[in-house]
C-alpha cells in the first residue's frame, strides 16, 4: 500500500511559506484549509448552517464536510495517508471533520501545535479543547516543555522552510523587533527601544495591534517615539526584507514561553545576530556564543556587541526544513510497527 501525507494548513503557514520545501515532492500533497465559496447567498447560507459548530457541537450535520475544500480531495482505499494538521487549521476545519476521516483504517491524524500551551491567548485555548475531541495517533510541539507535560512528541526544529531568497543586501539598521502587542512585554519592548535609542543604536521596532483603537492601550508619548504601529497584520516576506537589512534580531519571550520563536530560525538562515530573553536558546542545535546574547534585563545588553560589524555564518543547511518531520514520522510508524 502506497504512503501518502497530506499537509493541513491555514493562512498564517500559507503566508510565511513554512511548508513550501514540500513543493513539488514525491507522495506529499499540500492543502490550504477553506471553505468552498459561492456567490449564491442561499449556498452561503445553508454552508454557515451545516458548518455551524453550535450544532455540530449538538448533533454532527450530514454533509457538512462538503462544504469545505477537503472534500474534494479523493482518498483511495488502495492507499495509506498520513494527514498532518497544522493546528492553526482548526479555524476552518473542526474536529468533526477529523473524528469523520479517523474512521477509515488507512488514514491516520497527526496534530501539530506552533503555539505554546502556556499561552493562554484564546487561541491556544480553543486549541486546546479541539485537541481533546479527535483520537491523533501523534499530536508534535515545538515547545520541549509542552511535551514533557502534555506527552507530545518534540518536533525539534523541523518546521521551518528557508525563504531567504533575492532578499537586500543592504544594511539599513543595527536591530530589528517585530511583535504583537501582549500582556507582559508591551512596557518592556519599549524600555529597551528607548535604552537602545539612548545608547546610539539604531532600532527598527515594530507592533502588531489588531484593534482601531490603538489609543487605549499607548499614551500619546508611546505613540510618537519612533516605534512604529500596524493594526493589520505585515506580509511575512515584508517582514524577511527589514530583518535582511538589519545587523541583529531581537526576541522577546513573555513569561511563560520557554521556546524558540520564527526570531531564531531567521538568525539562523539569514546569518544574523539574535539578542533574546530566551536562556534557552543555549539549548538548540545552532546556538552560537559568538553570533547570539542572552540578556535579563536591559543593562545586560551588550551596547559594543550591538554596533560591531562581523562575518557570520552558523553553517546551516536545510536542517530546519518540515521534510525533517516526514522522517520523523516514517521513523515512528515503523518502530510501532516492528
Amino acid at each position: 500500500m502506497e504512503s501518502k501525507y497530506m499537509i493541513i494548513y491555514g493562512n498564517e503557514i500559507e503566508s510565511m511559506n513554512l511548508v513550501s520545501d514540500l513543493k513539488g515532492k514525491n507522495n506529499i500533497i499540500l492543502h490550504q484549509a477553506k471553505k468552498i465559496n459561492h456567490k449564491g447567498f442561499f449556498y452561503n447560507a445553508i454552508r454557515k448552517i451545516f458548518l455551524s459548530r453550535k450544532l455540530n457541537s449538538i448533533i454532527n450535520l450530514p454533509f457538512s464536510c462538503q462544504f469545505l475544500e477537503i472534500s474534494k480531495y479523493k482518498f483511495k482505499n488502495t492507499e495509506e495517508y498520513f494527514i498532518i494538521a497544522f493546528a492553526e487549521s482548526f479555524k476552518t476545519y473542526d474536529y468533526y471533520l477529523f473524528n469523520k476521516l479517523n474512521k477509515k483504517k488507512n488514514i491516520h491524524l497527526i496534530a501539530v501545535f506552533l503555539d505554546s500551551m502556556n499561552a493562554h491567548t484564546p487561541i491556544v485555548e480553543k486549541q486546546k479543547r479541539f485537541l481533546k475531541k479527535v483520537k491523533w495517533d501523534y499530536v508534535f510541539s515545538f515547545d520541549k516543555n509542552d511535551c514533557n507535560e502534555y506527552g507530545f512528541e518534540y518536533l525539534e526544529e523541523k518546521y521551518y522552510s528557508n525563504n531567504g531568497k533575492n532578499l537586500p543586501k543592504e544594511i539599513e539598521n543595527d536591530i530589528y523587533f517585530i511583535g504583537r502587542v501582549k500582556p507582559g512585554r508591551k512596557k518592556e519592548i519599549i524600555d529597551i527601544y528607548n535604552y537602545l535609542n539612548k545608547n546610539g543604536i539604531k532600532a527598527d521596532f515594530n507592533f502588531v495591534f489588531i484593534d482601531d483603537k490603538i489609543e487605549k492601550v499607548f499614551t500619546d508619548e508611546e505613540l510618537n517615539n519612533g516605534i512604529h504601529y500596524y493594526n493589520y497584520f505585515i506580509k511575512y516576506n515584508d517582514i524577511l526584507k527589514k530583518v535582511s537589512k538589519s545587523k541583529c534580531i531581537l526576541e522577546y519571550n513573555t513569561t511563560g514561553q520557554t521556546s524558540q520563536s520564527l526570531r531564531y530560525f531567521e538568525a539562523v538562515t539569514l546569518n544574523k545576530k539574535l539578542l533574546t530573553n530566551n536562556q534557552n536558546v543555549k539549548r538548540l542545535n545552532f546556538y552560537n556564543e559568538k553570533y547570539m546574547k542572552i540578556f535579563n534585563n536591559i543593562y545586560e545588553i551588550d551596547i559594543d556587541w550591538l554596533k560591531n560589524d562581523m562575518n557570520i555564518d552558523y553553517g546551516y543547511n536545510n536542517e530546519f526544513s518540515p521534510i525533517g518531520l516526514i522522517d520523523m514520522l516514517k521513523e515512528l510508524y515503523n518502530n510501532k510497527r516492528s
